[in-house]
């Protein structure tokens, strides 16, 4: 499943409606639109391509290439001299791309390596969610206090602010990155449980395999009622769908199909029924065939939902760095 790596809230850019107001303060305005315009192009054009392109070198280009952007703003801002203008919001959108820049660099080498070594545990995948978020929240917050600095100086020198289109489709990615999490997590959890039930069997672990079947049994109940009371994301249900689906097929086997396999394990082998080993043989069967193209469903429900509602980038090329 591809995954959007990550969607951050940027501080609203904004166009201005002037009147009667400083020259030096309207270039002052100018300048930080500037920047703010470069920054988001480049972050939607990173998002854009995470979701649409298969070359990860190229996506990994544009991750660089809005690191140079910051960079270069940041270093811009650093230098920015306004000896007559209120410094509050050089200040908090100076913090802003500080920020930003660590999550883009620092944290987000440290969050690719927590999503390697999570592929196989729901905690481990749980707690790189968690900081995911927290990375996410850190540029949140800061955004907060700098679009409230930039408010009050609108307010300070009598500027109309309106809200960039650039700001909301970020914001709208958010919304579609949280749906899809919370549903990856539900599908993740179910599968990695019905893995550890199936390594327990195949190394006659009864133990094991009954407790397991029995969390199986209660997690993909919970997620069936959870995801039928989940609205579908601007109408379309397909991903969710695949995942109750699934959900669905396990549960059944969960509550009868391996229920009966670890009955007829605890049995002597001189006293298995040809009718058991078929029962059994039956289920095998349907987990090599119709539990993977079950799984394939919500995976490729999973990226049709993120390409349908990411718009494709521009094609042009990316920038030598």
């Amino acid at each position: 499943m591809k995954l959007v790596s990550s969607l951050f809230v940027l501080m609203m850019a904004a166009t201005m409606a002037v009147a009667q107001t400083q020259e030096e303060v309207v270039n002052y305005l100018n300048f930080f639109n500037s920047q703010h315009q470069a920054v988001n192009q480049l972050t939607m054009a990173y998002l854009q391509y995470s979701v649409h392109s298969e070359d990860f070198t190229f996506v990994e280009q544009k991750r660089q290439e809005l690191i140079v952007q910051l960079d270069k703003s940041i270093k811009e801002l650093e230098q920015l001299k306004t000896p007559n203008i209120d410094d509050a919001l050089r200040q908090s959108t100076l913090e802003v791309y500080q920020n930003y820049r660590s999550t883009f660099d620092t944290d987000f080498l440290n969050l690719l390596q927590l999503k390697m070594n999570s592929q196989g545990s729901y905690e481990a995948m749980e707690q790189y969610f968690e900081a995911r978020k927290q990375a996410e929240n850190k540029v949140n917050e800061a955004s907060t206090r700098s679009y409230k600095a930039f408010e009050a100086f609108a307010k300070k020198y009598n500027i109309q602010l309106m809200e960039a289109e650039e700001n909301s489709a970020i914001v709208e990615l958010n919304q579609l990155n949280n749906y899809q999490q919370t549903i990856f997590l539900k599908h993740f959890k179910i599968a990695t449980l019905n893995n550890q039930f199936m390594d327990a069997l195949n190394g006659q672990n009864i133990t094991a395999a009954k407790s397991v079947q029995a969390q199986l049994l209660q997690a993909s109940e919970q997620v069936i009622k959870s995801l039928n009371a989940l609205p579908p994301y601007k109408s379309d249900a397909t991903y969710r769908d695949a995942v109750i689906q699934f959900a669905t097929q396990i549960k059944a086997l969960a509550q009868d199909g391996y229920v009966s396999m670890i009955k007829m394990l605890e049995k002597p082998e001189n006293q298995r029924t040809q009718a058991d080993v078929d029962q059994y043989n039956n289920i095998i069967t349907l987990l090599q065939v119709k539990v993977p193209e079950l799984d394939q469903a919500v995976q490729k429900t999973s990226i049709d939902l993120l390409k349908k509602f990411v718009p494709k980038p521009d094609s042009r090329p990316a920038k030598k760095l």
